[in-house]
């Protein structure tokens, strides 16, 4: 919750943002395949995690999908992120992991090569 704003995850996967003010919902994002496990947001973006092991990055005045952070994983289990970097702990070949990622997409070169 953040002054007249929450955001919300479902286990069908959806992310919710409502107003606190009208209790309406703003927007309702298809954000994963399966159970929204972790999710976080400040006053520009939402950050989601799914059972789907994928993590996207919305726009949270317009609701759309800025990009996805990551590869996809078996699972997610924790996002947190402050100013522009974001602790993504996932499920990776049967062992958890832990990925730092940058806000700012990856230049293509650096991305094949497995650079963050």
């Amino acid at each position: 919750m953040r002054n007249s704003t929450l955001v919300t995850g479902g286990s069908d996967g959806s992310v919710r943002v409502w107003s606190l003010n009208t209790y309406t919902p703003i927007h309702r994002l298809a954000a994963h395949d399966n159970s929204v496990t972790s999710l976080q947001f400040d006053d520009l973006r939402i950050v989601s995690g799914g059972h789907d092991g994928r993590v996207k990055i919305w726009d949270l005045e317009t609701g759309t999908l800025i990009r996805e952070l990551s590869q996809p994983a078996e699972a997610v289990w924790r996002v947190a992120f402050e100013s522009e970097r974001c602790v993504v702990m996932a499920s990776r070949t049967t062992r958890t992991i832990m990925e730092v990622w940058d806000f700012t997409p990856p230049a293509e070169d650096d991305e094949r090569s497995g650079r963050r």
